[in-house]
């Protein structure tokens, strides 16, 4: 599609670092533009998407967040009490959640 004209830059979704760097050169040694990464970015998700950040700004591809309110934990909306439905925060796995100044942390 792309040798036809028909795309001029290619994005990605929930790569890692180590994809990213891959298909990265891939594209490069065939001439396409990555242009952007989607990742999941909030509060809640900072400490492993800095490196991506810091890697999508090296190479010159722009970050695309979704879930930038931590899947809505850091709406006010949810209390240890009243958490949203989904398998995220089902029984099956432990969260702990703390209230420091009014923003949301969790520990899954």
């Amino acid at each position: 599609m792309y040798d036809k004209g028909l795309v001029r830059a290619v994005g990605v979704s929930n790569y890692g670092s180590k994809q990213l760097l891959k298909i990265h050169k891939y594209l490069n040694s065939r001439g396409v533009l990555l242009s952007s990464s989607q990742v999941q970015f909030s509060l809640l998700s900072m400490g492993k998407d800095l490196k991506m950040k810091e890697i999508c700004d090296t190479l010159g591809i722009r970050v695309i967040a979704y879930s930038p309110l931590g899947l809505g934990m850091l709406t006010g909306k949810y209390t240890p009490s009243k958490l949203p439905p989904g398998p995220q925060f089902g029984s099956s796995q432990r969260i702990d959640i703390a209230f420091l100044k009014g923003v949301i942390i969790l520990m899954l």
